[in-house]
């Protein structure tokens, strides 16, 4: 043995094993420690709430969110101060749809000239910038609706999480006796490219939104507020069970809502003589 061997050698053969053992457990120790301090941090997990300042789900389960201990590395951002304070959807112009490259490259180099503009600048800078390393993992926005839509997670092609997340919800919340928010849908926008994307979530690596209705505008139902925070819940549990390396096992095939190609996908927002939004 090492011990033995210390024991019959001369004094300097055993000054010298010992030197070497002594050395050897010293770069063992350093090793732990470095392992230790190289561990990964938490991915950066962003709800985002009153994207629409009239949609108070979003705005009053951030602010709930942002008074409790959250998991490490998920954090809440509010995105609209000025509609929110108005309770209008928007200020000038609708900031869910400011966030693709062209119109963030165009608002830095003709100036910001609407609220939502410069909203979406700061936006940018705070979550992003986008389609850098900086950016967040995943961004979770939260809207409503008026239509009888229940819960439904809106998802981009560009982003693989968003539909396995849409597909997990589904399978975590299905209720046949809830005839509201029992049944999750999926809305699945062909946007192949994270740079094309108008979205606020598209700011993220990852990026998603959830949808849920009916409620009325610049209302808090509190069944509403809870199907949005069962959705979002299942998702950055999804995010957590995911970023541990965990296999999560998901159904091969989900059912989507997508827009027919060639429909009119616009509709004229209500506005008063000034061309004012009035809802």
């Amino acid at each position: 043995s090492l011990a033995a061997h210390l024991c019959n050698a001369r004094p300097r053969q055993r000054t010298h094993a010992a030197s070497l053992m002594r050395r050897s457990l010293a770069m063992a120790v350093f090793a732990r420690r470095a392992f230790s301090l190289a561990a990964k941090r938490p991915p950066r997990l962003v709800v985002v709430g009153g994207t629409h300042g009239n949609e108070y789900t979003g705005v009053w389960l951030a602010k709930e969110l942002a008074n409790k201990k959250l998991a490490p590395g998920v954090e809440t951002f509010m995105a609209n101060h000025a509609a929110i304070q108005a309770n209008r959807r928007f200020v000038d112009e609708d900031l869910n749809r400011c966030f693709s490259r062209e119109k963030l490259d165009g608002f830095r180099a003709d100036g910001a000239a609407t609220v939502e503009a410069a909203r979406a600048l700061e936006v940018d800078a705070a979550l992003g910038p986008k389609g850098s390393d900086a950016a967040a993992d995943l961004v979770v926005d939260l809207h409503t609706t008026t239509a009888n839509m229940g819960i439904t997670i809106i998802c981009d092609a560009w982003c693989p999480f968003a539909l396995r997340a849409a597909a997990y919800v589904q399978q975590q919340l299905k209720n046949p006796s809830d005839a509201v928010f029992g049944d999750v849908k999926i809305m699945y926008n062909a946007i192949s490219d994270a740079e094309h994307a108008p979205y606020l979530a598209s700011i993220g690596k990852r990026g998603l939104q959830i949808e849920v209705g009916p409620t009325p505008q610049g209302v808090v139902r509190w069944d509403v507020v809870d199907a949005t925070r069962r959705a979002l819940d299942a998702i950055l549990e999804l995010a957590e069970r995911e970023a541990a390396g965990e296999t999560v096992e998901l159904p091969a095939r989900v059912e989507a809502y997508s827009v027919v190609a060639g429909a009119n996908q616009k509709l004229a927002w209500p506005v008063d003589e000034q061309g004012f939004p009035t809802a």
